[in-house]
């Protein structure tokens, strides 16, 4: 009867054991996450920012193209976009 009861405080001890170790790994499975959403959310923005930048940039050059020649650059870009003929039927 003694040793059923060593038994049960050691099974009990393990158990308590085996909580305490996975409450930690749940705590840094946690921080590791939230550590790597930051980081990938950090880069997320880096690249739009990056890619408003280039726009920007393209808008201008764009506007100071049509300064400078605007029929020229609409002729241009007229003949640069293949025309599309576009039929309704039924």
């Amino acid at each position: 009867m003694k040793t059923a009861g060593i038994e049960r405080e050691e099974v009990l001890l393990m158990l308590s054991e085996l909580n305490d170790q996975l409450n930690m790994l749940e705590s840094e499975l946690h921080s590791s996450i939230e550590e790597y959403w930051n980081d990938w959310y950090g880069s997320q923005e880096s690249r739009l920012e990056d890619c408003g930048k280039k726009l920007i940039a393209l808008e201008e050059s764009l506007r100071d193209l049509e300064k400078n020649n605007p029929l020229e650059s609409r002729k241009q870009y007229s003949s640069s976009v293949p025309s599309i003929k576009l039929e309704l039927g039924y």
